[in-house]
């Protein structure tokens, strides 16, 4: 096996990424006194001739109650005539039926063992025998459907899930307020690029979650409260930190933040400079991370001219 070793915030970072795209494995179980005041942080981006732009950085999974946020999220929630997701689950196209299994499982008669060393398989198959996972399953799928299945069951064990992230509540919220919804990218798009990953770099991923899985639950509540609280510095080490000690990751990082960084700012340019939006509020809602460095969405409109500035709450 190609020798790619991740550190434990790249791969972390990746799975939560795609945690919405992918199958439910169960509802969350921990007590709804979980904390769900959240402070996420937020930029208002001006001076356009078509829409004014709030983006909210999000998390991909949230506590049983879901998130609150402070009144000035709400009051522009409540403003904007549109929102604007990664993916607009709203639309059936991006929930349409075997569209998961396309990219997520191997061919019928295809086994996990296929695709991985001895060694991994045997690591997995101990580890899910002290879980809710079905190692039988887990052999269905693409390496890192199952990498991304196990840090599903510990964000569950811990008592979040995807069904109540930032994402999905806004959703919910947009469609029952009649507002429009736009989506930046597909369910099949995001599928796409991570089922393209090599064989290599898929064990990669799967093997270091089994490594580090023990260290898991600390590491997520250390992403949720960095997040929660605005801490954009903080979220940024955790989530480059991998780019800076490992060069050789490089080339992940480009595939998942700052390509799709600039594929994403230029749909938002279009809303701020299109007419047809003059004078509304459009409010985006996009994975935390696509929203730091100086190859992040607000640094990338700022640099088109666009007037940038973040919340304070």
């Amino acid at each position: 096996m190609m020798k790619i070793r991740f550190q434990r915030e790249a791969w972390w970072i990746w799975a939560v990424l795609f945690i919405c795209l992918t199958i439910d494995v169960g509802s969350a179980r921990a007590s709804s006194t979980l904390p769900n005041q959240a402070h996420p942080s937020t930029w208002v981006v001006e001076g356009g001739s078509g829409a004014r732009l709030v983006l909210l950085g999000s998390l991909h999974l949230g506590p049983p109650a879901g998130w609150e946020y402070p009144e000035l999220i709400e009051k522009n929630f409540a403003k904007a005539s549109s929102l604007v997701f990664e993916v607009d689950f709203s639309d059936p196209l991006n929930l349409r039926p075997g569209l998961s299994d396309q990219y997520t499982r191997l061919r019928e008669g295809d086994s996990l063992q296929n695709h991985v060393s001895k060694g991994t398989y045997e690591k997995l198959a101990k580890h899910v025998a002290d879980t809710s996972l079905d190692l039988k399953t887990l052999d269905s799928f693409q390496p890192w459907m199952v990498a991304t299945l196990l840090v599903m069951e510990a964000s569950d064990r811990g008592g979040y899930s995807a069904a109540k992230s930032v994402d999905m509540d806004f959703t919910a919220r947009a469609q029952a307020n009649k507002k429009q919804i736009l989506g930046l990218e597909t369910a099949e798009s995001q599928m796409r690029l991570m089922a393209a990953l090599s064989p290599e770099f898929q064990e990669a991923m799967l093997l270091d979650m089994l490594i580090d899985y023990e260290e898991l639950d600390a590491y997520l509540a250390r992403m949720i409260t960095v997040w929660r609280s605005g801490d954009d510095e903080g979220l940024e080490e955790i989530t480059f930190e991998s780019l800076e000690t490992m060069p050789e990751l490089a080339g992940f990082y480009e595939i998942v933040f700052f390509k799709r960084n600039r594929e994403m700012t230029k749909k938002l340019h279009s809303l701020l400079s299109s007419s047809d939006y003059a004078g509304q509020t459009v409010f985006v809602v996009v994975g935390a991370g696509h929203m730091l460095t100086d190859k992040g969405i607000p640094a990338l409109l700022k640099g088109l001219g666009y007037e940038v500035r973040e919340l304070s709450f």
